[in-house]
């Protein structure tokens, strides 16, 4: 506390704290002139009664009367450095309130002449933009300066002043503002939407920003209004609006650019494409291999109805191949994920095929799919691999339709012919099922290796075969397995009232 007292306050919010210091400086010694007593009392108890008083309760007292000196020497040692630093603060407080009021007269001539400004300036709204956002830095920076002020003056007791002015500029820059960081956007994107590149004209962007323009100048041109009605300079106000409907305008062209743009920046544009608009127009047009070919370019051919219905038709040509396309990738991209769903089997060690339903109706929706795209007369360009992936599926459902007929039947056999006394009495059968749950086996595993659904099963067409020849080596052994038992049962006619499995248990 006595260093705080001693030091020299250099910012009304030092000067501030230290004031609570001084005002609670006699408090504080009397506190500490109170713990001295006390501490004395403490001694005079221990000394009546004959007891060596610890060195710490002495210590306590000297402390004590010590600290409640030197505070209060403190006090009034530094009280008059503390006043006339206070003198001083508020000295540059006089003097800052003064620049910041000179400030803001600038500012507000600035803004002055920003609301000056007409339509005529359009083509300088990139500069009058930066302009803009400069300014509005100085407006922020000189609103926290007089906050700051108008904290300080609080300090010192004093009235606080009131920046209307700055107030006032603040807002009716800020519809100035917004309409020149617009306005520059909107005459940046005209020009690059009539003079760049028509390859990198992004109409989809374009068209959210059209809709985005044209509310923000309606919310600005609102402002503008309320604003002019709370101006005393009113007739000022017809240079902003002059800019909001020049700006409106340029909207209104970039919008009127749409339907051509729609048209040569259709989705699905090739250049065997743009090669028939060349034909049509008569006029090289292909912006694959022209990189500087530009909207204007294209308008300065002054197209007929006729051209242009013709241009429609080969974009719509585009985009129909396009989604047939876009669909085709799709689905190619769906079976490149898709693998078999393949679990152990514990009991023979093998692994099985499980349900996939959804796989299932996912070839059928899409066989279903592909033969429609191939009907389309917009599908000539992916015909090729269309095709192919219509054989793949139709290749890939029949593969899994003898999988899991054929491993139906395995899931019966196996663990008949594991048993010894079934293999010694149909030794012919086991010797069969023997290199048929070789292949089986070899397969299965092979699908585990490449586990791909669309890959091992239209790979190459042989795991269908395989497939069917296993289930025909099955059927077979369960023909032979059948024979068996009726045979068993023709030797003892009481077998007849048991089921195949009744009798192959015993």
């Amino acid at each position: 506390a006595v260093s705080r007292l001693a030091a020299t306050s250099t910012t009304a919010e030092a000067w501030a704290a230290q004031r609570e210091l001084f005002e609670g400086a006699p408090a504080l010694a009397v506190a500490l002139e109170e713990r001295a007593a006390a501490a004395a009392e403490r001694l005079q108890v221990l000394a009546a009664v004959g007891r060596e008083p610890p060195a710490e309760a002495q210590a306590e007292y000297f402390e004590a009367l010590a600290a409640a000196r030197r505070v209060a020497l403190a006090s009034d040692a530094h009280e008059a450095a503390f006043h006339e630093a206070g003198d001083r603060l508020q000295v540059a407080l006089r003097l800052q309130r003064d620049e910041v009021q000179s400030e803001i007269d600038a500012v507000v001539a600035s803004v002055e002449v920003m609301r000056g400004h007409s339509d005529a300036m359009l083509d300088s709204a990139d500069h009058l933009a930066a302009t803009a956002e400069a300014l509005d830095t100085r407006l922020s920076q000189l609103t926290e300066t007089a906050l700051a002020a108008n904290q300080r003056e609080a300090v010192f007791g004093w009235p606080r002043t009131h920046f209307d002015a700055l107030e006032r500029a603040a807002a009716d820059f800020a519809p100035l503002h917004a309409l020149w960081r617009l306005a520059s956007a909107v005459v940046n994107a005209h020009a690059r939407t009539l003079d760049g590149p028509l390859a990198d004209v992004d109409v989809a962007a374009l068209d959210d920003n059209l809709g985005k323009w044209t509310a923000e100048l309606a919310r600005i041109a609102r402002q503008l209004r309320q604003r002019q009605g709370a101006s005393a300079k009113a007739a000022a106000a017809a240079g902003p609006q002059s800019v909001v409907e020049a700006t409106r305008d340029v909207v209104e062209a970039v919008r009127g650019f749409m339907p051509l743009l729609r048209t040569l920046r259709a989705p699905g544009l090739k250049q065997r494409h743009w090669q028939r608009i060349s034909e049509l127009v008569g006029h090289p047009l292909d912006p694959t291999t022209n990189q500087a070919l530009s909207l204007e370019n294209v308008m300065l051919l002054k197209l007929d109805e006729e051209a242009m219905s013709a241009l429609r038709q080969v974009a719509d040509v585009a985009m129909r191949e396009f989604t047939i396309e876009r669909a085709l990738d799709k689905m190619q991209g769906f079976w490149r994920q898709t693998d078999l769903d393949l679990a152990p089997h514990r009991a023979s060690g093998s692994r099985v095929l499980r349900a996939m339903d959804e796989v299932v109706a996912a070839l059928d929706e899409h066989t279903a799919r592909c033969l429609a795209m191939a009907a389309s007369p917009h599908a000539k360009p992916v015909e090729e691999p269309l095709r192919t992936l219509l054989q793949s599926l139709r290749l890939a459902a029949d593969t899994l339709d003898a999988w899991y007929a054929c491993q139906r039947s395995w899931l019966y056999v196996q663990p008949l012919f594991a048993a010894p006394d079934i293999e010694r009495a149909m030794p012919a059968e086991a010797r069969r099922f023997a290199a048929v749950d070789r292949l089986f086996r070899g397969t299965v595993e092979a699908a585990h290796l490449r586990p791909n659904l669309l890959r091992f099963c239209a790979g190459s067409g042989r795991s269908l075969e395989t497939f069917q020849e296993t289930g025909r080596h099955l059927d077979a052994i369960l023909k032979g397995l059948s024979d068996f038992l009726e045979a068993k049962r023709l030797a003892f006619p009481r077998f007849f009232f048991l089921s195949d499995d009744e009798l192959l248990e015993l």
